[in-house]
């Protein structure tokens, strides 16, 4: 079986996915969300790729691909 991930948008979908797990004997584990800037900022090898992405951005240095060229 595959494990599936689920991310409910509202403390109440999070409430009822609960109460359909427990009733169907699923089990699930919970898990504290984490924030995507205390991830990038959490090593000093991300902080410098970050820092330097951003300065990058702030001077102009960006690459625009339109969203019909994504997949070419």
């Amino acid at each position: 079986m595959n494990a599936l991930t689920v991310h409910p948008l509202t403390e109440a979908q999070e409430n009822a996915l609960k109460i359909v797990f427990e009733a169907m004997g699923l089990s699930y584990e919970e898990e504290p969300l984490v924030d995507a800037t205390d991830h990038l900022m959490s090593t000093e090898a991300n902080r410098n790729a970050l820092n330097k992405s951003m300065k990058q951005a702030e001077e102009g240095k960006v690459t625009s691909v339109k969203i019909e060229d994504l997949w070419k």
